[in-house]
């Protein structure tokens, strides 16, 4: 598989990073951090980095969040985010929901796969 003209670019919000414009972008996959999401008062630039989730998503653009990403995304839609009763670290099995059958990126994978979370 070649290049197929894609791009692919990073910006480190805490490193003060310029964004590049949401119009300009396909995909936004979010990454995860040790902090949480209602953290701006002592990570200010969680502030930024949701007001542009919050631009892609209103752009339609897709949005993939990993860990702390998905909880930004949940925050900028306005759910609570909270901790969960049970701790997810290890090994644990997933399974695609019909909504993720949708995407190509998912092609390759078993519809029941275990993961590292």
């Amino acid at each position: 598989m070649g290049n197929q003209n894609h791009s692919l670019s990073a910006t480190r919000f805490y490193s003060n990073e310029s964004l590049p414009s949401a119009k300009d972008i396909d995909w936004l996959i979010v990454m995860g951090g040790p902090m949480n999401v209602y953290e701006d008062d002592k990570y200010p630039w969680l502030a930024e980095e949701k007001r542009f989730i919050e631009q892609a998503i209103k752009q339609d653009k897709t949005v993939v969040g990993i860990y702390l990403g998905s909880q930004l995304i949940a925050n900028v839609l306005g759910a609570k985010v909270y901790q969960g009763q049970h701790k997810e670290i290890g090994w644990f099995p997933i399974e695609m929901t019909d909504e993720a059958e949708n995407f190509v990126v998912f092609d390759s994978l078993p519809q029941k796969l275990t993961v590292f979370h």
